[in-house]
C-alpha cells in the first residue's frame, strides 16, 4: 500500500474519533489504528527498496553515459589515426577530436547532473514522506498511550468509590447520654 494513503486513513481514523470534552484529546478504534500501523511498517521498507532502485538506475544511467563518452573517445581516436597522413589533415583530426571529446564529457555531466537532481528529487520527497509518517505514528501512540492512561484513571476512580462504606448519618444525643 501506498504511505500516503495509510497516512490519510490515520488522518481519518482521528478525524471519526470521540472528542472527549474539554481536551484537545480523540477517542480512536485501537484495533483499527494498529492494524494500519502495521501496513505502514510493511510500506516503508517497500519506499525505501524504491529508493535504492533510484540508486541503482541513476547509478546505471552514469555508467551509460560514461561508456557513451569512451566510444565517443575510441571514434575520436580512430578517426584521427586515420586522418593523420598529411599535416592539414591531422590538424584538423586533432581539433575534431578535441572537439568530440569536449562534447562526450560535457554530455556524460549533464547526464550526470540531470541523474543527481532527479535523484535528489526523489528521495527528498520520501524524506517528507517517512516524517509525515513518523509524525502521524507519534500523534496516534500518543493518543493510545493517553486513552490509556485515562481509562485507567476512570477504573481506578470507580474501584475506589465502589469500595467506600456509605457514610452512616450521626445520631442525634439522646437524653441518657446528655446528662
Amino acid at each position: 500500500m501506498d504511505i500516503d494513503y495509510l497516512i490519510d486513513q490515520l488522518e481519518s481514523l482521528r478525524d471519526r474519533g470521540i472528542q472527549v470534552p474539554l481536551t484537545k484529546m480523540v477517542l480512536i478504534d485501537e484495533e483499527h489504528f494498529l492494524r494500519l500501523i502495521n501496513q505502514l511498517r510493511i510500506s516503508v521498507p517497500k519506499e525505501v527498496q524504491e529508493a535504492k532502485q533510484l540508486q541503482q538506475d541513476r547509478d546505471r544511467i552514469i555508467a551509460q553515459a560514461q561508456e557513451r563518452a569512451q566510444n565517443i573517445v575510441a571514434l575520436a581516436e580512430q578517426q584521427a589515426e586515420e586522418l593523420i597522413g598529411e599535416h592539414p589533415i591531422a590538424q584538423r583530426a586533432e581539433e575534431r577530436e578535441r572537439s568530440i571529446l569536449e562534447r562526450a564529457h560535457q554530455e556524460a555531466a549533464d547526464i550526470r547532473a540531470e541523474a543527481d537532481a532527479y535523484a535528489l528529487r526523489v528521495l527528498e520527497e520520501l524524506q517528507e514522506q517517512l516524517i509525515s509518517f513518523q509524525n502521524t505514528v507519534r500523534n496516534g501512540i500518543e493518543l493510545l498511550k493517553q486513552s490509556q492512561r485515562e481509562r485507567a484513571a476512570t477504573a481506578e476512580a470507580e474501584m475506589e468509590e465502589a469500595q467506600e462504606p456509605a457514610e452512616e448519618p450521626e445520631e442525634a444525643p439522646t437524653e441518657a447520654s446528655v446528662s
